[in-house]
């Protein structure tokens, strides 16, 4: 029996709502038979129609589907086979991207009568967990899968309970480093403003302030691969190298980096990298959970070099003020400077 892809997702659909006839079923696993890159597409793609359904859902898990399509239609032009069997993913993968965007919203209509399953993984309650730093504040958690994550002060990391069997999606605001278990059957794919950074097993940081558009991803080992939503953009870095995306994503630049400046903030370290007044007033408030407060005018030649480990504020207040001569009292989250 020959299938084209419309059907597919039709069956596929229907499978997943749990509204497939005997003789659908029984074509869907005619297909799965053929070809075990057909069962690894069906798989994947389950589990994205099974990730929790958090505010802008269909809009990432557009993004994921989307690499999944890609990623099988690329192997499959680059080991095509005489036999014919393996020609079946053989068409454009847009236009299926598409189709399949409508199958998951064909699922979202069956699914009134399938709530409990759609929020099922691996058997399990499929519950999604946030971490949250406040200013000030540096945790390490570790993931599902054993990843451990160095979460940022003003940041906030979001993944599920329980990975799937073929997916880690990690979605992250602020700044995170991660230190990814190897795991070459599951993806390992996190999300920033649009960016997405897809690993199998590395070491790299992602940064995304609030108040700043630019996202920057630096590598320390391994290899990620770096795409924008669109797909115009895709990058893939080497250990040592960042990539700064900017002017909403469609501009990418990769240089190497410095490892204080990147990623030394796990470790406690807080580089003054010539920083103007305003840069190293924001960097003191964030790294220290205060709010600072100006009397007169700092130096028009404020711009400072300096690196501090695990110092205290005070500490570190009493070495600039010596520099840069000002004075400054600390009380309790408040901070006063006078020139």
């Amino acid at each position: 029996m020959s299938y084209n892809h419309l059907h597919i997702d039709h069956l596929i659909a229907q499978f997943l709502s749990g509204n497939a006839t005997e003789q659908e079923q029984a074509e869907l696993e005619e297909w799965l038979s053929m070809s075990p890159d057909n069962r690894a597409v069906f798989e994947q793609l389950k589990k994205v129609w099974q990730a929790p359904p958090a505010d802008g859902y269909e809009k990432r898990m557009d993004s994921i589907r989307d690499r999944i399509w890609e990623d099988a239609v690329a192997e499959e032009q680059e080991g095509e086979e005489v036999s014919g069997i393996r020609k079946i993913f053989l068409f454009p993968w847009r236009s299926v991207a598409a189709v399949f965007l409508l199958v998951v919203a064909g699922l979202y209509f069956y699914s009134n009568t399938l709530e409990d399953k759609k929020n099922m993984v691996a058997g399990k309650p499929d519950v999604w967990v946030e971490k949250e730093n406040p200013t000030g504040k540096r945790s390490v958690y570790f993931l599902p899968d054993g990843t451990k994550v160095w979460l940022n002060g003003e940041s906030t990391i979001g993944f599920s309970e329980n990975f799937s069997d073929t997916l880690r999606y990690i979605r992250l605001q602020g700044e995170a480093f991660f230190e990814v278990v190897k795991d070459a059957s599951r993806p390992f794919i996190v999300e920033a403003n649009g960016i997405t950074v897809q690993a199998l097993g590395t070491a790299f940081n992602v940064s995304q302030n609030l108040g700043d558009p630019d996202v920057a991803v630096a590598l320390l080992e391994g290899k990620v691969k770096i795409e924008n939503k669109e797909k115009t953009h895709t990058v893939i870095l080497k250990p040592g190298e960042e990539l700064i995306a900017s002017k909403g994503n469609t501009v990418f630049a990769t240089q190497r980096f410095n490892y204080d400046a990147a990623i030394g903030w796990k470790d406690g370290i807080l580089i003054l990298q010539q920083d103007n007044f305003s840069s190293f007033c924001r960097k003191i408030e964030k790294w220290y959970d205060v709010k600072i407060e100006v009397k007169g005018k700092a130096p028009d030649d404020w711009q400072i070099r300096a690196r501090y480990q695990n110092e205290s504020l005070r500490n570190v207040l009493k070495d600039l003020s010596f520099n840069k001569d000002f004075a400054y009292k600390i009380e309790d989250k408040m901070v006063y400077l006078t020139f």
